[in-house]
This record gives C-alpha cells, structure tokens and sequence, in this order.
C-alpha cells in the first residue's frame, strides 16, 4: 500500500521534487530591462529570439543562437516594443509590436526583416488614441493578420482590434469588437475557411472578467462570439485549433488576491464547451499562482503549454507542461533560481523533438531548451511521511458530480467538509476514523438537506488531527 502512497503523491506534486534538467539555458541582457516575446526554429542552424528592450529609449531586438544555445549575433532593429514574429514563405520574418511614448499615443508597427535582420519594410497603423500588438499571423493570401487592443476605435474603453494587410504592410481592412467595458485579445488563428478566431478576455466588473472568443468570416464580419463564465476572474492566453475544435489555456484567478489556477477549455467548433480542466502547482496551504501563456500542438496528439508557477518558490518559475488531448497532464517541469522571477512566453516543438520555450528571468531573456520527458524521476522514499494526507478533485469545474480523492498513510480520525465562498458549512461528506488507503467520495452539487447548491466556487477542507488542507471546486449548472 505504500507504494500506492507514494506513487499518487509523485502524481500530484512532482513539482516540487524534481525538474527537467535541460539541454541548454541562456539568459541574456544587460543594466537594461529586457523581456523575451518570441523564438523560432531555423533548421540546422539555431534559433532566432525576439526581445525588446528599454534604457532611455525603447528597441526591438533579434538574437541569433546556435543549437547549443551559444549567442551567434545580436541586432537592434528600430524603436518600439516587438511582441510577436512569424517565419514568411518567403523565408523572411514578419514583426509585430508598438511603437510611441507616455506623452504619444502608441501605433503599431509592423516590421520585415531577412534572416540577418535586415529591415525589408516598416508599416504602421493607429489612430488617435492608442493601439496595443499581440499577435502577427501570416494568412492563406501571404498578407498577415494582427491581433491588437484599441482605445481610438470601437465601442469605448478598450476593444479588440483586428487588422488586416497585405504583403507589404499596407492596410486591407480592420475590424473591432467589444462594447464599453475592457475587452483584451492575446491569440489568434487563421481558420479553414480563412476566417479568423481571436481569445482573450471581456471584462465584467472592478476585478473580474469573463473568457472571451470571437470567431469571424475572412473580412473580419463577426460569425459569433462565446464569454465563459465561471464566476470568478478567467480568461484565455492562447488558443489552437483541432479536430474537435478549439482548445484554450488561460488562467482563472482570485479576484484581488491575485491567486490562479490555469485554467484549459475544449469547445466544439461552434464555440460550445465540451469540456474543462484546472492546473494547480502550488504547495497545500500556500499562496500560489498558476498562468498559462502560450500552447503548442504536438505530433502525438499532445499540448505543450507554458506560463509559470510560483508553486515552489515566492518568485514564480517558468513553467513547461505536458497534457493530451483531454487535457490531462502527461508531465511538466519548472525551470528557475527561486530568487528571479521567471515566466515563459512562447513554447514550440523542436526538429528533434525536443521543446524550446523563451521568456524572461527577472528582467533578463531566459531560453531554456529541453527534451519531450515522458519518463519521470522516481520518489525518495522519505517523501512520504505519515503526516501527508493528499486531496484533489476530478472534474474542476464540474457538473454534476466531482470526485474527491485523499489518501492517508496511517490510520486518523478524517473529517471532509463542503463550504460555500462565505465559509457557511454545506455538506459534512466523511466525519470517522479510517484506516491507511486510498479514499475517493462523491459530491453531486447538494446540501445537506438535498438541496442542490448554486452555482459558484466552493471548498473542501480535509481535517485529519492536526492536519488540514483546503481545495477550491467549481460548481457549474
């Protein structure tokens, strides 16, 4: 039976016991605040990362690393701030970002450039208020497609902004989207019949907001639009497209505690969900934030995601994580000193196999190269002590049923209580003694009195003696 313990123990918290050890980090910068947005692969070569950084002025950048993560060359390009690069069929790279000062409304600014960095054109587009990039696409007709937020077009406040040009950089057309609250767009996606699908989020209320997707036709006409409510904060950081639909990955937060949990979505292609899950690295009893990022398809029909966790340490770490088709996670590793605050912005698939993810370590780029670890580290057997007792629930969100599951090394005296967001006491679920084993209970969404419950978060408090240990459900209806 103990090694049941220890087995269910790795499963839910093998991060805080081991990390990936990778091929290659590098980070790099200087006495200027630098931020890492982007990496792609040149095949037998290295890698190219995009960065921006501030000293008096701000400059996008383009780093050149070879396949051992040695620094090749290093070019500013023009003022501004890059956030996102595509590789162009004609073998040159495409740069989006924005460009102004705090007394200048910000543009954007649409860049090509060779694979040495040399500027082949410069766009811009903005109005006369402000216009921030996310995203940069390269569409069916070889034009791009950006995804951006504006506050000089729309309904009010901050809308979603997409625009549309051709070859050179020119204007098409644009379109916006939201109403007068603060709607945000962070990915986007050119669909199979060249419409475009964006994700983000639409704001609801002083701290809280809803995730957010729009599906339009290929000039920007809205086809429809999805808000997911789950009660508390969410929202959508990136999105890929499958044969069941769309999968998001983003956060659903705490309001103004500024706890997350990472938050995965599967929708039909009508936008309709299928299914939900929830990603939580923290340490039992400690603050903690989860945030996903950016998320890649594999050729195994598996996700890399990545974003950070502050799981282990008070600073968070870059976090790379593993999930098939379910969402259910296959492995995930967290790359960081403890000391820096470390996020990943962009994680893709390498030639061979391997997993390469960009982003920042404090304020310097932070590269970290790895391979696709199936295999995981085995658990020292003084892990397990007879005071861990372990709980988790599956699904998260649910409806209508979620299972709680804890497992107890020796035999105590085991209370398992419901509460609702106010601390009011719903449903005593278990309150005796039970041996060591593993324990799996059912809540079906009811009171005490039989009474289905509302919909809305919830907790679940394990008490065993001394110990005790709370998890937060979502309840859907």
């Amino acid at each position: 039976m103990i090694k049941v313990f220890r087995l269910i123990y790795f499963l839910l918290f093998s991060v805080y016991l081991t990390a990936q050890v990778p091929e290659f980090e590098l980070i790099f910068g200087s006495e200027a605040i630098f931020y890492g947005e982007d990496i792609h692969e040149i095949q037998s070569e290295g890698y190219l990362v995009l960065s921006y950084y501030t000293i008096s002025t701000t400059k996008i950048q383009l780093t050149k690393i070879d396949l051992n993560g040695e620094i090749l060359w290093q070019h500013d390009i023009i003022d501004g701030v890059g956030r996102s690069m595509v590789e162009t069929a004609d073998g040159n790279y495409a740069i989006v970002g924005h460009f102004g000062s705090p007394e200048n409304a910000e543009d954007l600014l649409i860049v090509k450039v060779d694979s040495n960095a040399n500027i082949i054109w410069t766009n811009t587009f903005g109005g006369s208020l402000e216009e921030l990039s996310y995203k940069i696409i390269e569409t069916s007709d070889q034009g791009f497609c950006i995804a951006a937020r504006t506050s000089s077009w729309g309904a009010g406040g901050w809308d979603v902004l997409l625009l549309k040009v051709d070859s050179l950089g020119s204007s098409e057309w644009y379109a916006t989207y939201g109403d007068e609250h603060v709607d945000k767009v962070y990915d986007l996606k050119e669909c199979s019949d060249n419409g475009f699908l964006l994700v983000g989020s639409h704001k609801t209320g002083t701290d809280e907001s809803d995730t957010y997707m729009i599906r339009t036709d290929s000039i920007g006409d809205t086809l429809w639009t999805r808000k997911y409510n789950f009660v508390t904060r969410s929202w959508a950081s990136a999105v890929e497209i499958n044969e069941s639909g769309f999968l998001l990955v983003g956060g659903l937060g705490q309001g103004l505690s500024g706890e997350a949990d990472i938050l995965i979505i599967q929708t039909d292609h009508a936008g309709d969900i299928l299914w939900t899950r929830t990603w939580d690295g923290s340490i039992p009893g400690t603050p903690r934030s989860d945030n996903a990022i950016d998320i890649r398809s594999l050729d195994n029909n598996s996700y890399i995601i990545t974003g950070s966790t502050n799981g282990i340490q008070a600073n968070s770490d870059l976090l790379l994580l593993k999930v098939d088709q379910f969402g259910d996670e296959i492995w995930h590793s967290v790359y960081g000193n403890g000391e820096n605050r470390e996020v990943g912005r962009v994680a893709k698939p390498t030639y061979d196999g391997g997993i390469i993810a960009v982003g920042l370590s404090e304020y310097n780029v932070y590269v970290v190269k790895t391979e696709d670890q199936e295999a995981v580290s085995i658990v020292p057997s003084d892990i397990l002590s007879p005071l861990h007792c372990i709980i988790g629930c599956f699904p998260n969100p649910f409806n209508p049923t979620t299972t709680i599951s804890y497992a107890l090394p020796e035999q105590t005296t085991v209370k398992l209580t419901i509460f609702d967001i106010q601390g009011k006491e719903v449903w005593t679920l278990q309150d005796a003694s039970k041996p060591p084993g593993l324990y799996e209970v059912q809540w079906n969404g009811k009171n005490d009195s039989g009474i289905s419950v509302s919909t809305g978060v919830y907790f679940c408090r394990l008490q065993t003696g001394s110990f005790s240990q709370t998890i937060k459900m979502v309840y859907l209806r």
